[in-house]
C-alpha cells in the first residue's frame, strides 16, 4: 500500500499470520489466510548492512545504486522480528554495473545506470587507475 510501511510480522502457530503496517493513520494489523510475501527488494541502500560487505562504504565512501531508494532492507527486517535469518555474505562483493551520478536542480543528485554503453562494440572500460578490465 503506498505511503505505508511494514513494521513487524504477527505469528501465529509458528508461521506468518499477518503484518502490522504504519500510514498516516497509524499502526493497523492486516491478517492473512494463507501466508505473507515479502516482495520488498533488496538492501542496496542500507548503508549499516552494506558496510559489513563492502569496504568502501566501511571506510564512509558513498555507495551508488540504481536501485529504488526504498530497497532499504525493511523486507529483510520484516523477516528477522518473525524469526527468519537472513545472511549476508557476498564471496566477490562488488557492483558490477557502472552508475553516474547525474546532478539535478537544487543540488540533488540522480542515478544514472551505463547499461547500454557496456554492450557497445569497442568499448574500452578502465578503472580509477586506467587499467583495462
Amino acid at each position: 500500500m503506498p505511503g505505508s510501511s511494514g513494521r513487524r510480522l504477527t505469528t501465529e502457530n509458528d508461521a506468518a499470520a499477518g503484518v502490522v503496517v504504519e500510514d498516516r493513520a497509524g499502526e493497523r494489523e492486516i491478517r492473512t489466510k494463507r501466508g505473507v510475501v515479502l516482495a520488498c527488494g533488496g538492501l542496496l541502500h542500507n548503508l549499516d548492512r552494506l558496510a559489513r560487505v563492502y569496504p568502501h562504504v566501511a571506510r564512509g565512501s558513498e555507495h551508488v545504486s540504481p536501485t529504488p531508494e526504498s530497497n532499504n532492507g525493511d523486507g529483510i527486517r520484516l523477516a528477522e522480528t518473525a524469526g527468519g535469518l537472513y545472511e549476508l555474505r557476498l564471496p566477490n562483493a562488488a557492483a558490477w554495473m557502472p552508475v553516474s551520478k547525474v546532478p539535478r536542480r537544487g543540488g540533488t543528485f540522480r542515478v544514472f545506470p551505463h547499461l547500454l554503453d557496456r554492450y557497445k562494440p569497442g568499448v574500452i572500460a578502465v578503472n580509477r587507475k586506467g587499467r583495462r578490465f
